[in-house]
């Protein structure tokens, strides 16, 4: 990812980072629960 030297984007990097985070963690905890629900899906 190439971070630009626009102060507008401090934000959306950061809102971005937590996103990645949440959308990490969300899919370990699918994966423990049902690791085959995303292939049949």
């Amino acid at each position: 990812m190439k971070k630009t030297a626009l102060p507008r984007n401090l934000d959306l990097d950061a809102l971005v980072e937590i996103l990645a985070q949440n959308m990490r963690e969300r899919s370990k905890d699918e994966a423990q629960e049902t690791p085959q629900a995303d292939s049949r899906r």
